[in-house]
């Protein structure tokens, strides 16, 4: 019950300031962490056909993200800097993502006042509506 709670304030939050966000996967960075110009590009236009529109990261570096113009899911497991798996989504756009674990997906879905979370199953090709 506390996790539903919690997931309704995350989801609460995400809804009323698109751009501020509640983080879950809080790194712990050394104080001489330099930032590398060169870093590695993962999430490209062309790899999800469009903007990034939530991202979830895992405290294993798995990351989660979801683009607006197509309602697809896209994973890079365990700090792999190759697209691991996408998962197709059909009907409404997608909005927001978070993972209880590695296996088990939220996702935010549609528009006001019909907005829903569906929760999916890694490997599996249906969803259940936890909340309208």
């Amino acid at each position: 019950m506390i996790l539903i709670e919690n997931f309704k304030l995350c989801l609460t939050l995400s809804i009323i300031g698109q751009l501020s966000g509640l983080s879950f996967n809080q790194p712990k960075f050394c104080p001489a962490a330099t930032w590398n110009s060169l870093g590695t590009i993962f999430a490209a236009y062309d790899i999800i056909h469009g903007s990034p529109y939530s991202i979830f990261i895992t405290t294993n570096n798995s990351i989660y993200v979801v683009a607006h113009a197509i309602p697809n899911i896209y994973i890079w497991l365990n700090s792999s800097v190759n697209l691991t798996m996408t998962i197709t989504v059909p009907g409404l756009p997608l909005q927001s993502i978070f993972v209880q674990n590695d296996n088990e997906l939220y996702v935010e879905r549609g528009f006001l006042p019909t907005r829903n979370i569906e929760k999916w199953i890694l490997n599996t090709n249906r969803s259940t509506v936890v909340m309208n």
